[in-house]
C-alpha cells in the first residue's frame, strides 16, 4: 500500500452518551464518515451541511436533455435527415 497521507493514529476514550452526541451531530449534518467528521470538528470546530438536492435535480434534467438530443441526432443520422456540406 502506498504511504498514506494521514499516517498517525489518535486514540480517545468516550462514554456512551458522548458517542450518542457525536452520532446525533453527524446525523444533523448528514455525515457518514465518523473519522472525517471528528477530524473536521477537531481542526475547525464546525461542520457544514450542504444541501445538494437542487444541483442533483439540475444534473438529472441535464442528463435527460442530452440523452434526448443524442437520440434525435442518432435518428437523423440513420434516416439521412441532413446532408453534409463540403
Amino acid at each position: 500500500m502506498p504511504k498514506r497521507e494521514r499516517d498517525l493514529r489518535l486514540h480517545i476514550m468516550i462514554t456512551h452518551e458522548e458517542l450518542a452526541a457525536i452520532q446525533e451531530r453527524m446525523a444533523e449534518v448528514n455525515s457518514q464518515n465518523q473519522s472525517a467528521f471528528i477530524r473536521k470538528m477537531a481542526v475547525d470546530g464546525y461542520a457544514v451541511n450542504v444541501d445538494l438536492a437542487p444541483v442533483k435535480e439540475l444534473l438529472s434534467l441535464q442528463r435527460r436533455s442530452v440523452n434526448n438530443l443524442f437520440q434525435i441526432a442518432k435518428y437523423a443520422k440513420s434516416h439521412n435527415a441532413y446532408q453534409f456540406e463540403l
